[in-house]
């Protein structure tokens, strides 16, 4: 359960500017490592669920 940020950013720019992608993307990293709902490593760019079994 690992995807890329350059996943999100790609269809984030389908819908804004290259800069305003990133912002958002950042501001979704920040608040979802903050819920406890995914980790992300800043080394490889990865976002992965902190715990798959309790999203479902």
């Amino acid at each position: 359960h690992r995807v890329s940020e350059e996943r999100f950013l790609t269809k984030l720019e389908d819908y804004l500017s290259e800069k305003e992608a990133d912002r958002v993307l950042r501001t979704m990293i920040d608040w979802g490592r903050y819920a406890e709902i995914f980790a992300y490593d800043f080394n490889t760019g990865f976002l992965s669920l902190e715990n798959p079994g309790k999203l479902l």
